[in-house]
Formats: C-alpha cells, structure tokens, sequence
C-alpha cells in the first residue's frame, strides 16, 4: 500500500512539473510568437515604405518625361547691331508651341556713364524731360520695354527690335511663357555690354532648370498718371522668389517706359516677327 502511494506521488510530482514545464514552454513560444509578428510587422512596414518611395520616384519620373516631351523648349539672345538697335530672339526648340508669351525688358544704364540729368536732357521726350527718375544704390537707372505674342510655334523664332534711345551697359529680360495645360514658365536674362566684343554677351541664366512657377503681371499705371509722375507698377501672382527676380522687379518698378523716350515706339505686340529656326 505505502508503495503504491509512494508511485502515486512519483507520478503526481512528475505531472506537476510536466505541467509547469509545459506553461513555461508557452509562455516561451508565445512571446517568441509575438517577438517574429513584431518584426513581420516592422519589415513590412519598411518596406511597403520603400516601394512607396520607389513608387513615388518612379512617378515623378514619368512626370519629368512626360513634361519633357509635352512641353515647350524656350531660350532667348541678343544681337547687337548699332548702340541703339538691339535685336532679341526667342527660340522655341521643343515638340509643342509655347503661348501667351510675355517679356519685360530693361535696359540698365549707369549715373558714371551717363547721369540722370544728362539722360533727360538728351533722350526723354518734351514734357516728360520732368518725369521723376532714380539710381539705385549701385548708381543705375533704368528704360524698360515690352513684348507680348500669343503664340511662338514649334522650331520657330520671335524676332523683336528694342527700344532704347541708347547703348546701355547692361540688358535684362524677364521671359514668360505657357505650356498647353497652361502652367508657367519664367527665365531671367542677364545680358552686358562687353567693349572687347563689341556685342551684349550673356552674363547669367536664372534659374538653371525650367520649372513650373507663378506669373508674375504687372500693371500698367494711368497715362495721366504717368505723365505727373513714375508711378510704381502693381505687381500680381508674385509667389516666393530668388533675388535676383526680386532685384528685377524692384528696377522695373522705378524705370521709365522706353514710350516716353526718343528711341522708336514700335510697339508692343506689332513688334514681333516670327520666323523658322
């Protein structure tokens, strides 16, 4: 009897840790269990996000490509003639036509080469001898000009003579165009006079890469106005920009119109000409 007992108790005590052990052994597997989901489940995310960044990559690509081949490929130069007949060109060398076309000019002069008062006498015109004119705190003053064109087709060029009454030391060209979705494109030209040439030469691009960006219109003041004063011009859709356009804008807003000078009036738009590249 105390035998059987004793094997009885053997096998009681043998059972409990089984028991234990098997607990044990679950709680074991279980955080293991959980530990391998976890992870699963980080690895996962990892890389459901790098083939989101592919993905998103991979798209912006295809957009890239697609603008390259959908949209219009524009530059623009200058060619001297005589000190006062400058010839500007805009090329258009992509695969699709760029609309509303719309370029501010600036023909920059400086007080050490010609002064203000010196200009006035010379090259404003009757009454407008008194329009109110400044230099900057770089010494330079400014005639601007403009040209407008509704369309610039594909391997055609704009050809436009500019008004200035005189040789300048320096030439800029804001150009802006759109695309046929009708987004904007903008390019600042900055063109100088070198005495060794003989001719403008291109000085800086701004900026490098074409992208889409705000237009920037001005609006032209009142002709009473503009005969009382140099009324600054309102500028709309200015979004965030570079210095160098923001610099531009500022000297635009205190030229005078090269329509008030001796230079010839052409125009805005019956300036242009377009012809094959």
């Amino acid at each position: 009897m105390s035998f059987a007992y004793k094997f009885l108790g053997v096998k009681v005590e043998q059972l409990k840790s089984i028991n234990e052990y098997s607990a044990l052994m679950t709680v074991v597997v279980t955080v293991g269990l959980v530990v391998v989901t976890a992870i699963y489940v980080v690895l996962t995310k990892r890389i459901l996000l790098e083939y989101k960044k592919a993905n998103e990559i991979n798209t912006e690509a295809i957009k890239k490509q697609f603008r390259l081949q959908t949209m219009p490929h524009v530059y623009a130069e200058l060619k001297y003639s005589t000190p006062d007949v400058v010839v500007f060109y805009v090329y258009n060398v992509g695969k699709m036509p760029a609309f509303d076309l719309d370029i501010y000019i600036l023909g920059v002069y400086s007080e050490e080469d010609l002064s203000i008062s010196s200009f006035k006498e010379k090259y404003m015109r009757g009454s407008y001898k008194k329009i109110h004119l400044q230099a900057d705190d770089e010494g330079l003053y400014s005639v601007s000009d403009r040209i407008v064109c509704s369309l610039l087709p594909t391997s055609k060029r704009l050809k436009a003579e500019l008004s200035f009454p005189t040789q300048s030391v320096s030439i800029e060209v804001l150009v802006q165009y759109r695309e046929v979705m009708g987004d904007n494109f903008s390019q600042l030209y900055w063109f100088h006079f070198s005495d060794r040439e003989g001719r403008y030469v291109i000085g800086s691009i701004e900026p490098k890469t074409i992208e889409p960006c705000n237009r920037i219109e001005m609006k032209l003041p009142e002709k009473e106005d503009v005969e009382a004063k140099n009324v600054p011009l309102e500028m709309i859709g200015v979004g965030k920009m570079s210095n160098g356009f923001k610099d531009f804008l500022v000297r635009w807003k205190d030229s005078v119109s090269s329509g008030l000078t001796t230079a010839p009036f052409r125009g805005v738009e019956e300036k242009c000409e377009i012809h094959d590249i």
